[in-house]
């Protein structure tokens, strides 16, 4: 019997097949499709099911096995229609696999005590990737500016928006320069799995009054693991707290994500104008 409930499965049989039946727990991506929609897959190594046809099989399972991805159990379309399955879903709901950063769904839970009266806050995502954070904000009523330089990370970010029917201002520009941010200021900004030093300021100065700076990322003891070793890309101890030392400190911890390497968990709120964050608006990083 194949144990079918406790695997998330990719299903990249065709949309007429997937309608048809499919496992409660799968996800339909199609070949090759789902090669710009891997920030729709959890984090590797997860332990994948696959389901796809006898002529794409081995090519889609090499692809997630060079990704990363643990594929524990592998199902043609042929064999798929033969199993006698019980609990096949028929029509189009598709499991969703990703999540957005744990920090900010408990950030957004239990610590972030916005203005009640305000009916769509504002956050900034500075070096979004492939934007499931984004999308996630947005999901919970969230106008959200997302930024990253890369254009084919920007055009994933874009088709996840699309599939989960969120809005998102997307735009693709160089940190690096002032041209590229914005000019208003956010209820939340955030910086998860990425590290500008330079930054820092602007994140001083554009943070409104009451609300507040999330910063999630590597940091010292990771060079032990490998990765990353650029210093630049490490926060080290105590660094964050010192930096917004005019905001009121609600998190800042060390702890280690599944693969043992330490990360850096920052929350600030801003209590009142900061008039000397050494901001300057005409800078060039």
């Amino acid at each position: 019997m194949l144990n079918s409930e406790h695997q998330a499965w990719l299903d990249c049989r065709s949309a007429q097949d997937y309608r048809a039946g499919h496992f409660p727990n799968a996800a339909l991506f199609s070949w090759p499709e789902l090669k710009v929609r891997l920030n729709e897959l959890p984090a590797a190594p997860a332990n994948l099911g696959l389901i796809a046809s006898e002529v794409h099989l081995a090519d889609i399972r090499s692809f997630l096995r060079e990704k990363g991805y643990n594929i524990n159990a592998c199902l043609t379309d042929i064999e798929f229609a033969n199993l006698a399955e019980p609990g096949l879903v028929r029509g189009n709901s598709s499991m969703r696999l990703w999540s957005p950063n744990p920090f900010l769904e408990t950030t957004l839970k239990q610590y972030l005590n916005l203005d009640p009266n305000l009916t769509s806050p504002q956050a900034l995502d500075l070096g979004c990737g492939g934007g499931r954070d984004a999308v996630y904000l947005a999901e919970q009523g969230w106008q959200v500016t997302a930024i990253d330089q890369q254009a084919r990370v920007i055009e994933r970010a874009k088709t996840l928006a699309k599939h989960n029917a969120v809005d998102v201002d997307w735009r693709c520009c160089d940190l690096r320069s002032t041209d590229c941010l914005p000019t208003q200021s956010f209820d939340l900004i955030l910086m998860n799995r990425f590290l500008n030093r330079a930054l820092y300021p602007y994140m001083r100065a554009h943070t409104r009054p009451g609300g507040y700076v999330l910063i999630h990322t590597f940091a010292e003891g990771v060079e032990a693991f490998g990765s990353p070793r650029n210093p630049n890309l490490i926060v080290k101890k105590h660094e964050l707290a010192k930096e917004f030392v005019e905001f009121e400190v609600i998190v800042d911890k060390i702890s280690r994500i599944e693969d043992g390497r330490p990360v850096a968990s920052f929350l600030a709120r801003r209590l009142e104008e900061n008039k000397h964050d050494g901001y300057d608006s005409h800078r060039t990083f």
